[in-house]
């Protein structure tokens, strides 16, 4: 995922593009860490569900992510 990569100078500047909009607009708009940090757990819960696609020689391993 290509936010997961970037800065903490690149994140908020990002975040204050979100910040600006959402004035803007007159709504508070969820910024864009929220969003990665949510779909980034959508993935993994889908990922680790019994039913999941992936190959079963795929070991199931907690990975430690912070923003």
């Amino acid at each position: 995922m290509w936010f997961g990569g970037i800065s903490q100078r690149q994140r908020s500047r990002l975040d204050r593009v979100v910040k600006t909009a959402s004035k803007i607009v007159g709504s508070e708009l969820t910024s864009l860490t929220a969003i990665y940090k949510d779909r980034s757990k959508k993935s993994r819960q889908n990922y680790l569900r019994p039913n999941s696609p992936r190959p079963s020689s795929v070991r199931t391993i907690t990975v430690r992510q912070t923003l």
